[in-house]
């Protein structure tokens, strides 16, 4: 386990969407990695893909960018 983790529907609640509605946001946030968890049921923790690096902190982090510019 790294970082905080807390139960799915905890996160559902406090999105405050319907529950369909807070499903498919906790899918659709797990795939794209911002969110993780070890099951497909399990607790969920934050997650920050290192290639989303340059985006969400730009020139904070110049390996992310040496990273990208080799692909």
């Amino acid at each position: 386990m790294t970082g905080l983790e807390i139960e799915r529907g905890e996160f559902k609640r406090m999105t405050g969407l319907g529950d369909r509605t807070a499903v498919n946001l906790v899918s659709a946030l797990v795939r794209r990695g911002l969110l993780r968890s070890d099951t497909v049921q399990g607790k969920v923790r934050f997650g920050l893909p290192l290639h989303a690096l340059r985006f969400y902190f730009p020139a904070l982090w110049p390996e992310a960018e040496a990273d990208t510019a080799a692909m």
